[in-house]
């Protein structure tokens, strides 16, 4: 996430195809610059997700698809 200028109060939302909420990713202030947010890709199925941005005022989505793999032995 790139922020042009701090925001105090911003939740960062993964949601499903339905437009359930599946997890909270973050809840706090950022500053102006870049920012990254871990998923905990392992605890989630394949499949479209929406990633939603809300600080009270604006909100921006943005479609995830998260794809299976495979892990050799």
């Amino acid at each position: 996430i790139e922020l042009q200028q701090s925001i105090p109060n911003v939740r960062v939302v993964l949601m499903n195809s339905n437009g359930q909420r599946v997890r909270n990713i973050f809840t706090g202030a950022l500053a102006a610059g870049q920012h990254a947010l871990a998923l905990p890709r392992l605890q989630l199925a394949a499949g479209a997700y929406w990633l939603q941005l809300t600080d009270g005022l604006e909100t921006i989505n943005r479609k995830l698809i998260i794809k299976q793999y495979e892990i050799d032995n």
